[in-house]
């Protein structure tokens, strides 16, 4: 399993799509990486990640706290997708669908209206789902041993 992990801000308020019978929050997250470059001078880049988040409608209220300038730390499966901009170049992005979230900082009290949970963070994890290839098909059921338990049967 590849995992991308993420500590950025939103560079917009996050917004909630239906498809079909399901959610999906999308958000950018941009991470700011500062470094010296050969000559000596010190340079930054940034690198803008697009997040899909997919949710059920009753834990849509984390979208609520998603806002513009929001630091958060984003766990889940990368990926990536190409398509041409407006100059007719084509463009490369890097994307990520969220398994974990936690809200970072306090926010501002615009961003975070109603928050009233004292903890500085708010965590909000999807468990991961094994690919159906991986679940094993259920066994015949096992009826307990009416003899009792004898440790010189045990394979350790």
């Amino acid at each position: 399993m590849i995992k991308l992990q993420i500590i950025g801000y939103l560079g917009a308020d996050a917004i909630v799509k239906q498809i079909n019978d399901r959610y999906v929050i999308e958000f950018n997250v941009a991470h700011t990486e500062r470094f010296k470059g050969a000559d000596g001078i010190q340079r930054e880049r940034t690198i803008w990640v697009r997040c899909s988040y997919w949710r059920n409608k009753e834990q849509l209220k984390v979208a609520e706290y998603l806002k513009k300038g929001k630091q958060v730390y984003v766990e889940g499966i990368p990926g990536t997708s190409a398509y041409i901009n407006q100059e007719g170049n084509a463009v490369g992005r890097m994307e990520c669908r969220v398994t974990r979230l936690e809200l970072l900082g306090g926010g501002t009290r615009t961003a975070m209206e109603g928050f009233t949970t004292p903890e500085p963070q708010q965590k909000f994890e999807v468990p991961e789902e094994p690919p159906i290839s991986e679940v094993p098909e259920p066994g015949p059921a096992v009826p307990p041993s009416e003899e009792g338990d004898d440790e010189d049967d045990l394979p350790f």
